[in-house]
């Protein structure tokens, strides 16, 4: 998710300059083109150092560390993002600076180092949280709750999930709430608990359904599938897998 500008609609010609910049930059980025994003981006921050605009030096910042992110050099990506978040603490840019510590949490990951990444986002969950921000407070509950289910602690794994879900409820995002679903199912699926483990897949493949995500229920049909057999069982004789057959026929 990229960082979207905060920028007031007053802006003086300079910050407008500095403004269309970034936004050049951005487009260049999203359509991966990474020789003109690089030049934008660069001239927005020469631009808006010269005019002193801090706010949106640290959305340049921003942009700069995902095009590292992208070029796969996680460490110029996790220097820009340190040099956005101390200006978004400095300007006291709460909302800015819990992007910032989640994209440095992102780069972590990439980095393994899961402990890092861990600590930031939870970092970043307390300020959403404080900001009473559910969507972006669900995402990082479910982010934690995902790290800890690749290092498995299953029952932090559990814990985070659950909170993620009772929010995703609430907002009716079925998106959040199918892919949360079937990491519960998973977890239970590592505590050798497989009943459980496919109710939780099971209501995750329904929800799927109902707003037809179909790379979805792909891979939940694998997972069903993979639980039949280990049954003995035909998955092809199972009603889910019809249905599943049936949606991606159109």
């Amino acid at each position: 998710m990229k960082a979207e500008s905060k920028l007031e609609t007053t802006a003086s010609e300079p910050d407008k300059e500095a403004t269309k910049l970034l936004k050049l930059g951005t487009l260049a980025l999203e359509g991966e083109y990474y020789p003109d994003a690089t030049c934008y981006l660069n001239q927005a921050l020469i631009r808006s150092r010269t005019i002193k605009a801090p706010e949106i030096e640290a959305q340049i910042l921003i942009q700069q560390g995902f095009l590292y992110d992208y070029k796969s050099d996680a460490e110029l990506a996790e220097i820009n993002f340190r040099k956005a978040l101390m200006l978004y603490r400095k300007m006291e840019d709460l909302l800015g600076e819990a992007e910032a510590l989640r994209c440095l949490s992102n780069t972590y990951l990439l980095m393994d180092n899961f402990s890092m990444a861990m600590d930031l986002r939870k970092q970043s969950l307390d300020l959403f949280t404080k900001l009473k921000l559910d969507k972006e407070t669900a995402d990082a509950l479910a982010d934690i709750g995902r790290m800890y289910y690749k290092i498995d602690q299953c029952e932090q794994t559990l814990d985070y999930l659950q909170k993620a879900l009772e929010i995703y409820r609430q907002l009716e995002d079925l998106n959040g709430l199918a892919v949360q679903l079937d990491y519960m199912g998973l977890t239970y699926f590592k505590m050798d608990q497989p009943l459980i483990g496919l109710k939780f897949i099971t209501e995750s493949f329904e929800v799927s359904e109902r707003y037809e995500n179909s790379d979805n229920l792909v891979a939940l049909l694998l997972r069903l599938k993979g639980y039949y057999l280990r049954e003995g069982k035909d998955p092809k004789e199972e009603p889910f897998y019809q249905r599943t057959i049936k949606l991606l026929e159109q």
